[in-house]
């Protein structure tokens, strides 16, 4: 009877794990905005190679912004807002230094929460 109730408890655990996982509920991916998860979908449809590996987001001069990484060869990271206003370029482009409008993003970005992570081959 001891192990029935212990399996019923972990088996409920373990359903609402996934489902806790599939929903994105309590962490980053439960409060994406949807016009970034616009951006992410886009993403999705390309081939693998012109897709960024990752989206995380940060806390950034107070606010919620997504960090989109440069894809390749002269092309510039972004940092978006939750209104899909495109806030700066970090790092990347022809110098690689960016736009120059936040030199400051890898020092003084905090809170990193993964939101979408390239799933391997």
């Amino acid at each position: 009877m001891r192990f029935l109730t212990l399996f019923a408890l972990f088996t409920l655990m373990w359903i609402q794990a996934c489902r806790h996982s599939k929903t994105g509920t309590g962490n980053a991916a439960k409060e994406i905005p949807v016009c970034i998860r616009e951006k992410i979908d886009a993403f999705i449809k390309l081939n693998k190679k012109y897709q960024p590996a990752y989206v995380t987001s940060y806390t950034y001069k107070g606010k919620r912004v997504f960090y989109f990484p440069d894809r390749c060869c002269d092309q510039q990271a972004e940092v978006w807002d939750e209104q899909c206003n495109l806030v700066c370029s970090p790092k990347g482009g022809f110098t690689g230094t960016g736009d120059g409008k936040c030199n400051d993003f890898f020092s003084e970005a905090r809170d990193s929460a993964a939101v979408w992570l390239q799933p391997p081959d």
